[in-house]
């Protein structure tokens, strides 16, 4: 069960990328969406691991002996999520002045 919905995560994520992309046809787009969903999915399988009741009491039936409570999966996923919303915010204006990329601004 747990590797049905483990691919099931992962083709979610990959189908939002895609799905993301092909709303904008912007290489900005695809690229900030497969460093966020690359960037999520790689801490959760982090925070699983060092989880004290995680991937080794899944598989072996005892907590882990080592839990790692400050691991880099909690910035990777905030920073993944981060990525993923700049993917996604990526404008595309047919027929009007403004070119299409991502509305980032720096305000003075």
């Amino acid at each position: 069960l747990k590797n049905i919905l483990g691919m099931m995560f992962v083709s979610t994520w990959i189908v939002l990328t895609v799905v993301s992309y092909y709303t904008t046809n912007q290489i900005e787009t695809l690229v900030f969406c497969i460093i966020g969903m690359v960037s999520i999915i790689a801490s959760m399988k982090v925070l699983w691991k060092h989880r004290k009741m995680g991937d080794s009491w899944e598989q072996e039936g005892m907590p882990n002996p080592k839990p790692v409570v400050y691991n880099i999966g909690g910035p990777l996923f905030i920073w993944g999520w981060f990525c993923f919303w700049v993917g996604m915010s990526a404008t595309n204006h047919p027929g009007e002045e403004l070119p299409p990329g991502l509305p980032i601004y720096l305000n003075a």
